[in-house]
This record gives C-alpha cells, sequence and structure tokens, in this order.
C-alpha cells in the first residue's frame, strides 16, 4: 500500500503543473471554436487530463531531483522506459528457448 502512496505523491507536482496548462488551452479552444459549455462534460475532461498528466509523469517522464549540487535526472536500470512493442516477450523467448534458461525471473 506505501508503494501506492509514493506515486500518488510523485504525481502530485505533475498534476499541479497540468492544471494551469489545461485551463489555458481549454479557454483558448473555447473561445476561437465558440463553443456552449456543458459543465459535466468540462469537470470529467478536467479531471481526466489531470490524471493522465500524472500518470505520463510516472510512465514516460523521468525522475528529476533538485539538491545542493543542481538539477539532475535520476536514472536507474530497472525504470527505463520501453517504447519497443512486444520487446520484453521476445527477450523471454529467446532466454528461455533458443537458450534455455528456465530460471528467467
Amino acid at each position: 500500500m506505501s508503494v501506492i502512496i509514493n506515486y500518488i505523491i510523485n504525481m502530485i507536482p505533475y498534476m499541479v503543473i497540468t492544471i494551469p496548462i489545461y485551463l489555458l488551452f481549454r479557454f483558448l479552444y473555447i473561445r476561437k471554436n465558440n463553443i456552449f459549455l456543458n459543465w459535466y462534460h468540462e469537470i470529467v475532461l478536467f479531471f481526466f487530463i489531470v490524471f493522465i498528466g500524472g500518470l505520463v509523469s510516472q510512465t514516460i517522464i523521468p525522475k528529476f531531483e533538485f539538491g545542493a549540487s543542481g538539477f539532475k535526472i535520476i536514472s536507474n536500470r530497472v525504470h527505463e522506459t520501453n517504447l519497443i512493442p512486444f520487446k520484453v516477450l521476445i527477450d523471454t523467448y529467446k532466454e528461455v528457448f533458443l537458450n534455455n534458461n528456465i530460471n528467467i525471473l
């Protein structure tokens, strides 16, 4: 349970940053297209976009750290972004069937 709470705490700054960006773009879009507002739709869309901003922060954006030495990106090999489809499945297949490594996990 503490892991989930840590993820949520890490998401909050990115969600807060997403709010003014969303409001600015939504205001400009509505103003340009002269759209009639459905408040229920706007509220649901707002929370969805803010959640997506937090989700992106945990899955795509690397971890940042601000300290006395300045700004740096924290990188560890465990939490890399995998953008190649089926890469894990192909690697597992190679280890189990081609290299006969059954103890891969």
